[in-house]
């Protein structure tokens, strides 16, 4: 049992799977609203003595993803309406406002620089990059030839305290950590074979 005077602390690790076709995908990233059904996985850990629910139990739902530049991201529960939880509402993370992009190579002027100077240049972008990864955005779901990877993985922590009539776990405190992958589903028709 908690000690009263000193609250645990515990641990929820969401990781949710979900697998996007091609059209979700560019509807998610033009800002359509997208409802599929993915997997999540929970698993409880409490910091006090490193108990956890492993193996965890993977979960299908339903999931309503949006990419709305005017709302940060988010990852929250989904309710029916009998008030039992059935799924999530994601938000995508967004590009911050004063981010830019390194601009494209002039790969006709960068030819007629010597070998060396050529290989600085590379470097030098290579470097830029190095420094400045890119954010976890919506783009990240675009086609590798719009310069998207087909994949967006993204990590959002929340801290909260446990709402139960249970004197000792109401003062447990929660910090509940989301691990959002979203893949291709080629992906997953894949690995099914």
């Amino acid at each position: 049992m908690p000690s009263p005077s000193k609250p645990q602390k515990l641990v929820l690790f969401i990781n949710h799977n979900i697998f996007l076709t091609k059209e979700e995908r560019y509807s998610l990233v033009n800002g359509t609203r997208v409802e599929t059904t993915g997997v999540s996985s929970p698993v409880w850990m409490e910091f006090s003595n490193g108990k956890t629910t492993e193996p965890c139990e993977e979960v299908f739902c339903k999931y309503r993803i949006d990419n709305d530049d005017q709302r940060k991201p988010t990852v929250r529960g989904l309710r029916n309406s009998d008030g039992i939880g059935n799924g999530y509402w994601i938000n995508l993370p967004q590009l911050p406002e004063d981010w830019k992009e390194l601009p494209d190579l002039d790969m006709e002027a960068i030819a007629e620089l010597s070998e060396q100077e050529r290989k600085r240049v590379f470097e030098m972008r290579d470097e830029w990059f190095a420094k400045n990864p890119t954010p976890p955005n919506g783009n990240f779901l675009l086609d590798h030839k719009e310069k998207g990877g087909e994949y967006l993985r993204f990590e959002l922590k929340m801290s909260a305290k446990m709402t139960t009539p249970i004197a000792d776990l109401s003062k447990m405190k929660i910090l509940v950590s989301h691990l959002v992958e979203i893949k291709t589903f080629s992906r997953l028709e894949k690995s099914l074979v």
